[in-house]
């Protein structure tokens, strides 16, 4: 409270603010990340794509699954998972986990080179759908920096409810720059020199 008691709302709920509440956690190994946008839906707010490339993955589907490259996917109790295949090849997954009654969360990720041809919006849609045809809530999380996750969530009814920085054990991590684009095919530049940037960041 002491380290946070003179920071806007603007201020804590952003990098600067995690790397302040880190400075109080992280000699008790708990470092802090975020922040994220907890989005969610409900059967009147969901706003399902009419595409039909998603299918429902089944015991086998699942366990052939790689999960490094499906990280944010549900991989130990999914309550549901729907992929887009091509030749045989997973593309696109969305799980959904029980997050205790009413929300089930939505886990989604598409596969390297597979990006920018709508396939996590179906999947998500599919998702979202099947989780409130079961009477529950969708919701998920994003980074801000996460532009074309964010838009996607969006674009298939999930809203901003609250903002979260959250702790987790291990070591201070951050996010990547900017994903995405403002406009298709809009060139982005970077604008620090390389000299710039922060040599304290080790890779993954």
């Amino acid at each position: 409270r002491e380290r946070v008691s003179d920071l806007a709302l603007d201020q804590l709920f952003t990098v600067f603010g995690a790397y302040e509440m880190a400075r109080v956690t992280l000699p008790d190994g708990i470092a802090v990340w975020g922040p994220n946008w907890n989005v969610f839906a409900d059967a009147e707010s969901v706003r399902p794509v009419g595409d039909s490339r998603p299918r429902r993955l089944d015991a086998e589907d699942f366990a052939a699954v790689d999960f490094a490259v499906f990280w944010h996917c549900e991989s130990a109790h999914p309550a549901a998972g729907f992929g887009v295949y091509e030749e045989d090849r997973l593309l696109a997954l969305a799980t959904a986990t029980d997050e205790g009654d009413p929300v089930m969360e939505i886990g989604v990720d598409v596969a390297p080179g597979a990006q920018g041809r709508g396939l996590g919006r179906a999947v998500v849609s599919a998702a979202g759908r099947w989780i409130v045809a079961q009477g529950k809530i969708a919701m998920a999380t994003v980074a801000p920096w996460n532009v074309p996750s964010s838009r996607n969530l969006r674009s298939v009814g999930l809203r901003h409810l609250y903002t979260d920085l959250i702790g987790v054990e291990g070591p201070f991590r951050v996010g990547p720059q900017p994903l995405g684009t403002p406009l298709p095919g809009m060139e982005v530049h970077d604008w620090y020199p390389r000299w710039a940037m922060n040599k304290n960041i080790r890779p993954r």
